[in-house]
């Protein structure tokens, strides 16, 4: 399916998802939410565990929160903003 008709938004409405920044080109759709091409696809390798309901997730089954005026992840299941990036744990 071509998104080609996502580029007659503004710039302004056109701001990724992952990344907070202004989609110039290489648009993706993923759930509703926009997204670069590239950062749909860093989103989609990496995985979050949740402490709250110990769900295992990829970074497109999280959500954004506003915590104290800092942008985190939130767990999309619980929603806790508390989640642990399973890469970084593994390198330790």
């Amino acid at each position: 399916m071509s998104l080609r008709y996502l580029y007659r938004r503004p710039s302004s409405q056109r701001i990724c998802y992952a990344c907070d920044q202004p989609i110039l080109r290489n648009i993706a759709l993923y759930d509703g939410e926009l997204y670069h091409y590239g950062c749909l696809k860093e989103e989609e390798a990496k995985s979050f565990r949740c402490p709250e309901c110990f769900s295992t997730l990829s970074g497109l089954e999280t959500r954004w929160t506003e915590v104290d005026g800092i942008r985190t992840r939130a767990c999309g299941n619980c929603g806790n903003p508390d989640l642990t990036n399973v890469w970084e744990e593994a390198d330790s």
